[in-house]
């Protein structure tokens, strides 16, 4: 898996081999992974191994936090026996951002009015279900 640590809206690369007891790899085999937040409901992914009997998963968290884990696990065929791999773990971290602020005046009399507007961007592209910007409170 690579990397171990990423910002929120980057995506990690979980990746595998399927192989038989003499190394060789199985080919065209589905392969479950599965994805545990620290916190939350875990998801799963169906991905087929190559020629060669590998795998891989570009998966993009949708909340930050440290201990994110992710196993890989196939149920066997006729001729094999199922296998889990051990877990990986990574690291998802806080997303970072960037605010902006305009006003529609440089100077300001006591009986006037001036009209402050503000941005609150993220500088990654952050999954839209994350809804990690919404309902931010700014204070000026």
């Amino acid at each position: 898996m690579k990397p171990s640590q990423v910002v929120l809206g980057e995506p990690v690369n979980i990746y595998g081999s399927l192989t038989d007891f003499f190394g060789n790899g199985l080919t065209d085999r589905e392969v479950e992974i599965t994805v545990s937040p620290p916190e939350g409901t875990e998801e799963k992914f169906a991905v087929t191994t190559d020629l060669n009997g590998d795998y891989a998963l570009y998966f993009t968290a949708t909340s930050a936090g440290a201990g994110w884990g992710a196993t890989a696990s196939w149920s066997g065929d006729r001729t094999h026996e199922g296998a889990t791999s051990m877990s990986v773990s990574f690291d998802v971290l806080p997303a970072d951002m960037k605010l902006s602020i305009a006003s529609s005046a440089d100077v300001i009399f006591s009986i006037g009015t001036v009209d402050i507007t503000g941005r609150l961007e993220a500088t990654a592209q952050i999954p839209p279900q994350s809804n990690l910007l919404s309902g931010q409170e700014i204070y000026l």
